[in-house]
């Protein structure tokens, strides 16, 4: 369970891992009802169980926290009797407010709790529900905050790994763009980033004579009608440069595949998903973040070499990194094998051994 899209992936890696491994549980994705999980869990055929969520005050002296112990126990209490419908024996939270209420439901249901951090640094709900329990699986190996003694190594499990992908060009053809150009990919997760759209779109303007690059960008639902509107008027009608914008994308391994260059946020399963399939990026943190944690994972992968770190308010300066990247091939071939080598391969299967054991 997990409560954004970003926390669901990794989720829905282990749930197809367990299905493989024990064919004989049976897997559910907890979440709020309505919520970016409840949508991907239906997609990727994975049933779904609504819980309540309860957001932590970020101020302990705030109106919010007087009425948090009765919308806390509310929510333990649905949790609790959604966990008891399901026949749940196990239980492992991915972060997230979300996942308070069910793991202390299934603390005083006695069933064992596990969690899983995907971030460089430990989130506050992990931090919180780290002593009820019996393992902390970490994303990383010097995952920030991992209590001792109960913290195992696993990596973070990604949706993508042992997918045949297929090469550049075959994936560009796929998605309906020109596989002899160089491609730039811009996403900001699954609502969109605002910011980094803007960027993006001052970016095409100026580079509007490229008849060598394109563009695929990703813009979010909210943002497709009006993104595909600033993109007409700012390439104008003889534009060499070409781009295609999309509300969503269920294919991203094509869209990873097609890539030379990523331009995206850090969060925890896109960083995950980049090492995995080896692309090369200029990270934009989300600024607002909880503890900063997406510039902590940008700037493992820029320590690494491989991945370039934008700031958000620095986003005037999206041209003078990304040009010069799209225009050296031997530059994003060696960003790609650092990033492909910081992936740890068999995360799911080894959580699944942890918690579940394996049949022979």
């Amino acid at each position: 369970m997990g409560g954004t899209g970003g926390h669901v992936y990794p989720a829905i890696a282990l749930a197809q891992s367990i299905n493989v491994l024990r064919p004989d549980a049976e897997v559910f994705i907890f979440g709020a009802a309505g919520g970016a999980e409840e949508r991907i869990a239906q997609h990727e055929g994975i049933a779904f169980r609504p819980v309540r969520a309860v957001r932590l005050p970020q101020k302990k002296l705030s109106p919010a926290m007087a009425g948090m112990p009765l919308a806390l126990a509310g929510a333990v209490a649905g949790a609790r009797a959604q966990l008891r419908a399901a026949g749940a024996t196990h239980v492992i939270g991915f972060g997230g407010y979300v996942s308070f209420p069910t793991v202390i439901a299934a603390r005083l249901a006695g069933l064992p709790v596990y969690l899983q951090e995907q971030n460089t640094a430990m989130g506050k709900s992990n931090r919180l529900m780290a002593h009820l329990a019996q393992c902390v699986f970490t994303s990383f190996e010097d995952t920030e905050g991992a209590p001792p003694g109960v913290s195992v190594y696993a990596g973070n499990p990604s949706r993508f790994e042992g997918v045949a992908a297929p090469d550049a060009t075959q994936a560009r053809v796929q998605l309906g763009l020109d596989p002899a150009r160089a491609t730039l990919f811009v996403f900001g997760g699954s609502q969109g980033a605002v910011a980094i759209n803007e960027a993006a779109v001052a970016f095409a303007g100026q580079h509007a004579g490229r008849g060598d690059w394109q563009i695929l960008h990703i813009a979010g639902p909210k943002n497709y009608e009006g993104l595909k509107k600033q993109y007409e008027s700012a390439l104008g009608g003889d534009a060499r440069l070409k781009v295609k914008v999309e509300p969503y994308m269920h294919e991203m391994h094509l869209a990873y595949a097609a890539a030379d260059l990523a331009v995206c946020r850090a969060g925890a399963t896109t960083i995950a998903e980049l090492m995995c399939q080896g692309v090369a990026s200029v990270l934009v943190p989300y600024p607002f973040a909880a503890e900063n944690h997406q510039e902590k994972n940008a700037r493992y992968l820029c320590s690494h070499n491989a991945a370039e770190l934008i700031r958000n308010s620095e986003l005037d300066r999206f041209g003078d990194v990304v040009a010069p990247l799209l225009q050296d091939a031997a530059r994003l071939k060696e960003m790609s094998g650092a990033a492909r080598a910081l992936y740890r391969p068999g995360a799911a299967r080894l959580i699944v051994e942890k918690v579940c054991g394996t049949k022979d």
